[in-house]
């Protein structure tokens, strides 16, 4: 599976002050949107086995 590159440095900013948990779902969030606009569906299981 192809994942279209998934800029992280808006998130850089917030991230510091975030649990891992909390930067994976922001992750994760970017990547199902940056899918959804290639066309492809991804659930967040997909995603999470990705990172």
């Amino acid at each position: 599976m192809w994942l279209a590159p998934v800029s992280i440095e808006p998130l850089a900013v917030v991230s510091t002050s975030l649990g891992r948990e909390a930067k994976l779902d922001l992750l994760v969030s970017a990547a199902i949107e940056t899918s959804v606009i290639e066309g492809e569906v991804l659930n967040r299981e997909d995603v999470r086995r990705l990172c």
